[in-house]
């Protein structure tokens, strides 16, 4: 049974990492994967869908009064036949999980003492594969009891228009929390208002967004509100976007509403963009703004190289120009894949910060992952990547995809969708018009073709 990371995310796609977004209904609630979308940015290239296996991860940092702070955690994965979910383990901790036509079950125990205990049960239910309730309930005294339950609806597009959040109070649902979105014609996000209930029970509106889009989709301002317990709602900060020939970011505006002056925006940041395609890299220049006008003193950013399972860069490198650090810079990121075997792929992201007291660079974050890699496939018909176009991409929700210069006059053709971690979300027949849907969900996605005779390999496309 599939499912849905519910929350819509203030589609902040602009902020300082730049479209971090995407993790809108990923497929499975239990695993968020972050997908940069520097990748959309870059030419097309082959990805071959993964299924995470186990994880490892530290962080490092120091608490309030400077004391070093280690987190460390780890967890493994076991799937069924069919490629469904069924236990995370983590340490003294684990999450089972049981699927039915129409709901999902995943049930939280904890070691304590020798002995798995119930803790936590979360009971998803879908209709039509989209969620409709998620109901938390707790182990208390030998028996489950209501805490939470998230109920969600749609419009007639499958997009969600509300979410309400409701916490079980003196045996009754007491509302909570309140999503709402609001759609324009062609389907994009316009507006998202985020409420509190107050003690009366009203809800009050606690922040939300307004997104206008150019003739292209492509969001140009994303205009945050925020209100207050009395009602009153006021502008905070306001995200400019402008794009250059290609499609491609060019210049990002960041302002700020200095309340209650509700009518001028001051500037703080400007973000301008280069793309070198040759080397493959996507430079992020970071100005600053002061009295005078933009001060080129920020940071630059490179994002550079691609890996061939995902769309993350495999390194970012950040600098300073103010700094006297060596060659000024004070980041290093890297992502890296490692194949093990035929069938296996290690994941490992480490973050590099520069210490000045120390005069060097320590490791800050390290995350190691295990994949298993989807369906392999011996292409005997189509050797070149540029011979099978998906047009346009990326492209809309719930619009139709082209496929352009398939050399098969198959009239049974398959397309298989996946998501960023392998798993296959859903599969069409199609005709002869070579035309399919794309998700009604933003996000990337690896698209598959198979005829009895043939396979193409998995090719990305972004829905937005």
């Amino acid at each position: 049974m599939p499912n849905y990371e519910l929350f819509d995310f203030k589609q902040f796609i602009v902020v300082f990492d730049i479209l971090q977004l995407f993790l809108l209904f990923m497929k499975r609630i239990h695993i968020l994967i972050c997908c940069s979308v520097f990748s959309l940015l870059a030419s097309a290239q082959d990805f071959i869908p993964l299924r995470i296996d186990s994880s490892y991860s530290f962080f490092r940092s120091v608490d309030f009064v400077g004391n070093p702070i280690e987190v460390i955690s780890y967890a493994g994965y076991s799937y069924n036949a069919e490629d469904e979910l069924l236990e995370i383990r983590r340490e003294n901790e684990r999450s089972t999980f049981t699927y039915s036509d129409d709901q999902e079950q995943e049930v939280i125990q904890i070691f304590l003492n020798g002995f798995w205990e119930n803790s936590k049960r979360i009971t998803t239910s879908f209709d039509n594969e989209y969620p409709t309730e998620i109901l938390t309930e707790l182990f208390t005294n030998a028996n489950w009891e209501n805490s939470k339950k998230i109920s969600i609806d749609y419009n007639n597009d499958d997009q969600l228009l509300t979410q309400l959040t409701q916490v079980w109070d003196n045996n009754e649902w007491r509302n909570q929390e309140l999503l709402e979105n609001i759609y324009d014609a062609v389907g994009n996000r316009t507006r998202q208002s985020y409420s509190n209930s107050n003690e009366a029970g009203n809800f009050v509106f606690t922040f939300g967004d307004r997104i206008n889009y150019n003739d292209n989709n492509q969001p140009i301002e994303i205009l945050s509100l925020t209100g207050n317990s009395t009602g009153d709602i006021f502008f905070s900060d306001k995200f400019t976007i402008a794009y250059n020939e290609d499609d491609l970011q060019d210049t990002v505006i960041y302002c700020l509403y200095n309340f209650p002056d509700t009518i001028n925006c001051q500037n703080l940041t400007r973000s301008i963009f280069s793309y070198d395609h040759i080397q493959n890299r996507i430079i992020r220049n970071l100005d600053s703004w002061n009295n005078s006008g933009w001060s080129s003193s920020g940071r630059t950013e490179e994002y550079a190289g691609r890996n061939i399972y995902s769309g993350l860069p495999d390194s970012i490198i950040t600098y300073d120009y103010s700094l006297t650090t060596l060659d000024q810079i004070i980041t290093r990121q890297y992502f890296k894949y490692f194949d093990l075997d035929e069938n296996q792929v290690r994941f490992e992201e480490s973050l590099f910060l520069y210490q000045l007291d120390m005069g060097q660079f320590a490791l800050e974050n390290y995350r190691e992952e295990y994949y298993q890699k989807g369906e392999l496939v011996n292409n005997t018909e189509l050797t070149k990547e540029e011979e099978v176009v998906l047009f346009p991409n990326p492209i809309g929700k719930n619009q139709f995809l082209t496929i352009k210069n398939l050399n098969t006059e198959s009239v049974n053709l398959a397309v298989y969708i996946y998501d960023v971690v392998g798993h296959l979300l859903q599969v069409e027949t199609i005709g002869l018009t070579r035309e399919f849907m794309a998700p009604d969900t933003p996000g990337m996605y690896f698209i598959q073709l198979k005829s009895p005779t043939s396979t193409t390999r998995p090719q990305k496309i972004m829905v937005r």
